[in-house]
């Protein structure tokens, strides 16, 4: 069987920060069966991830000006 590509490692780094899952295949099927099965959570935690940051800007912004 053929290694999970670069890409796919690269986008499992990122969700494995976010969700609290970690990927303990190596194959390319594994990582995208991982993926595709946990895509909806990470998408979800990105989405809270950038709101809060956006709400974090605007307090910054008006508790300093």
């Amino acid at each position: 069987m053929r290694k999970a590509t670069g890409k796919q490692l690269q986008l499992i780094a990122q969700m494995e920060s976010l969700i609290n899952k970690k990927f303990t295949g190596s194959t390319i099927k594994e990582a995208s069966e991982f993926i595709s099965k946990h895509m909806d959570e990470y998408q979800e935690q990105k989405e809270l991830v950038a709101e809060s940051d956006i709400l974090y800007d605007d307090i910054y912004y008006y508790e300093h000006f």
